[in-house]
């Protein structure tokens, strides 16, 4: 073939694959790459394109009725009727593009009524004006590499406290929040304002407001496919207030600043160096510094040691402490099943007055996970020690964020002697809202102690984590030593006719020795606790029987647990779950024995096709020679009815709350209409 045929050949063969990419083109256009912008032009760019538009009108009626008789007082009665309707609008716009802004959300306006008469504030008032809630946000360029949210909430709900009053809360929220979307560096960085208002119609014990502004701002930057650093910033400026009782104004710097390194070869180790940085104003100032050090080595797949080394820093205007700790542990498993744990290490407290805290300690333990004839065994042990020698300490020394679970019924105890009981501050697990002691808890201070006991109907809910702040007062120098041991032991049935039988015994033992000039100003408990039980479950049932004798020098007590439980899903639309439980704790010391009994059925399902439903039953019953008793008996019932595009709901909730501090009585009775179009 000559050199010009060639050429044309060429040319042909070219002209033909540009006809046929060409064509494909228009078949099928390629997509654009992931985070480009794109806005189409012709018939797909318009101004608005609204999408999924719905509409419907709400009615809602409520009564509510909040009775209150505290002891040395008057009753005060409280009553609130509701009247409200609204026209509600929701759906999705996209304005020019759907990759350019991207709305979507609903909103509900409409007239309230609103009539109040209450002894406790002293106010008859008849209200009748607008509401609004409402739930938008838009989305910016939202397949680009740095979409942006901006968004605005008002809700408004009824939040239920078990044998209280329900109280009403409004939260507002308005922000924005930036993604910058990299495989290198993501980053997120956003702004809110947000404001909280919780009012308790039924004597304004429990009223909180807070306001907060809060900029956070969040990095990933991955060095390479070992190394990660996170840098998280957050920034609070918060006002909040408890009713008439407490305020505070205060702004929070939190600075985390972490590197994380995988190495070995499978990355099988790794080494995390964190570091902290944290101030805050207000009435409880505080700045912090923390450098946190792991390593992690995995020497094969039995072995694996832990080291852990932790520097922190408070400066207060009671003065300044340094913590120093170092632990090495060691996690062996000899067989599948029998693991092995080995800690040792030591720590120095620096605080006010040059006093100084050093520790050494170290513990073993062990677990073996064995199948045996007709179950398995599950057996424990472990021993601990630990020596704490402490200077002499002529100033108070200050304990931030001790965290504290309030369980019902008992208290939670705090061990350290010469506590001042003015400087105890609870808060919750956020450190934002502070609790009130006589409306959410009590406090009794003992030589060798503090507890702390909830207060049914208060803001703590049973369970809840709390942390406490408090001030210890001075103390002369010693040295103290302390053993711990422990051990356990089940047996699980899981063949023949006892299937689902346990049996279980656990013992704990705890002695300490001091050796000061002055022992006579120390509190140390030694302790022997011995718990057993059985246990069964099996399909929907559960029983359950315990004892615990504790053996202490302060706080000894006796306990006896028996509790039953149901739990059955009847359907995979309805469910059935019932629980009782007793509980009989014996305080010798104290001549005090508490009684405590609890009962819950809580069932939901459909009773007919449109029919839904929702029970809920509470029961406690509380009695202390020492601190008194209270009954309370919570009852709810939701039904749901729903006809193509209406619906209708009803709830009825009446709670009563009987107690020596005096009595209460909630009732809330709420009807609501929907029809959408």
């Amino acid at each position: 073939m000559t050199a010009p045929a060639r050429r044309r050949l060429l040319a042909l063969a070219l002209a033909a694959l540009a006809s046929a990419g060409a064509a494909h083109a228009q078949a099928e256009p390629e997509p654009p790459p992931l985070g480009s912008i794109v806005l189409r032009t012709g018939p797909r760019l318009k101004l608005l394109d609204v999408q999924e538009l719905g509409a419907a009108i709400n009615f809602e009626g409520r009564y509510r009725r909040d009775e209150r008789k505290l002891s040395g007082q008057p009753r005060a009665t409280s009553t609130e009727r509701l009247l409200r309707g609204d026209l509600e609008l929701s759906g999705r716009a996209f304005i020019g593009h759907e990759n350019l802004l991207d709305l979507s959300g609903f909103g509900r306006l409409g007239l309230e009524e609103l009539d109040i008469d209450s002894d406790v504030t002293g106010e008859t008032r008849r209200d009748v004006t607008t509401f609004g809630l409402y739930d938008v946000s838009g989305l910016f360029i939202g397949q680009s590499p740095t979409p942006l949210t901006v968004y605005s909430r008002r809700d408004q709900f009824l939040l239920d406290r078990e044998f209280a009053g329900t109280i009403d809360s409004v939260t507002m929220e308005t922000g924005a929040r930036m993604e910058i979307r990299s495989d290198f560096s993501p980053t997120s960085i956003q702004y809110f304002h947000r404001t909280i208002d919780q009012t308790d119609r039924a004597g304004g014990l429990s009223d909180f407001s807070v306001e907060q502004d809060t900029v956070a701002i969040r990095n990933e930057l991955h060095v390479s496919d070992q190394q990660r650093l996170e840098t998280d910033y957050t920034f609070d400026s918060v006002q909040e207030a408890q009713g008439a009782t407490f305020g505070n104004s205060f702004d929070r710097h939190d600075l985390l600043v972490a590197h994380t390194l995988n190495f070995g070869a499978r990355n099988e180790h790794l080494l995390r160096s964190q570091g902290r940085i944290f101030d805050q104003s207000g009435d409880f100032p505080l700045t912090r510094y923390r450098l946190d050090e792991l390593l992690r080595l995995r020497h094969s797949d039995r072995l694996e040691t832990r080291y852990d080394l932790s520097v922190d820093a408070q400066e207060r205007p009671t003065g300044n402490q340094q913590l120093i700790r170092g632990i090495a542990g060691l996690r062996h498993r000899l067989y599948e099943s029998l693991h092995t744990s080995v800690n040792a290490g030591a720590s120095r407290l620096q605080a006010p007055g040059d006093f100084t805290s050093d520790q050494v300690f170290g513990d073993v333990s062990t677990q073996y996970v064995k199948r045996v004839p007709y179950g398995v065994l599950d057996a424990s042990a472990g021993i601990g020690v630990n020596r704490q020698e402490d200077s002499e300490r002529g100033e108070p020394l200050p304990l931030v964020d001790q965290p504290v679970t309030l369980a019902d019924g008992l208290p939670a105890t705090i061990t350290q002697a010469n506590v001042d009981p003015g400087s105890i501050i609870v808060t919750d697990a956020t450190g934002v809202r502070i609790y009130i002691e006589g409306v959410d808890y009590t406090l009794r201070a003992l030589p060798d102690r503090v507890e702390i006991r909830r207060i049914v109907g208060g803001a703590i809910a049973a369970g809840e984590t709390v942390l406490v702040d408090l001030v210890v007062g001075p103390q002369p120098g010693a040295t103290i030593d302390s053993i711990n041991r422990s051990a356990g032991v089940r047996y699980t049935v899981e063949e023949g006719a006892l299937t689902g039988v346990s049996g279980y015994v656990t013992y704990f033992q705890s002695d300490r020795d001091v050796d000061s000039a002055a022992p006579e100003q120390f509190f140390v408990d030694d302790i022997r606790d011995l718990t057993y039980g059985a246990e069964y479950r099996r399909g929907p049932f559960g029983l359950l029987a315990e004892r615990q004798h504790r053996d202490s020098d302060f706080a000894p007590f006796d306990a006896t647990r028996l509790e039953a439980r149901y739990d059955q899903r009847l359907s995979p639309s309805s469910a059935l779950g019932v629980t009782l439980s007793h509980e009989t704790i014996d305080f010798p010391v104290d001549d005090d024995q508490l009684r405590l009994n609890r009962a819950t059925l809580r069932w939901y399902g459909q009773a007919l096709p449109d029919l839904s439903f929702n029970v809920r039953v509470l029961y406690r019953d509380e009695e202390s020679r020492l601190f008194g008793g209270s009954t309370g008996f919570e009852q709810a019932l939701e039904l749901g009815w729903r006809r193509g595009q209406t619906s209708v709901s009803a709830s009825v909730r009446n709670s009563m709350l009987d107690s020596d501090r005096g009595d209460t009585l909630s009732q809330t009775f709420t009807l609501q209409l929907r029809r959408v179009f």
